[in-house]
């Protein structure tokens, strides 16, 4: 027995943003080291702070995926125990 729900159109839109953000985050950790490691140049604020947050959301869509995955794992157990009963 698998459950399998349609994501919502706002579901959608939201894995598409978090794929925008996975694509700009190695881009991301780039700037960042490149202000980090250049001594002679300085540090532009704004970049530094887009980037970091650019790499804060990649990482938090990560941790919400596995959320997702998790919370998905549990629904299925509950469905199979209450499926015995």
């Amino acid at each position: 027995m698998t459950l399998e729900r349609r994501l919502s159109p706002e579901e959608e839109e939201l894995l598409a943003k978090q794929a925008e953000l996975d694509a700009g985050d190695s881009k991301a950790a780039v700037a960042l080291t490149d202000v980090f490691q250049d001594v002679n140049s300085p540090a532009s604020a704004l970049r530094v702070s887009a980037a970091r947050t650019v790499l804060e959301l990649a990482f938090k869509g990560v941790e919400l995926e596995d959320l997702a995955v998790r919370v998905e794992e549990l629904e299925l157990l509950v469905a199979r125990v209450l499926w015995l009963r």
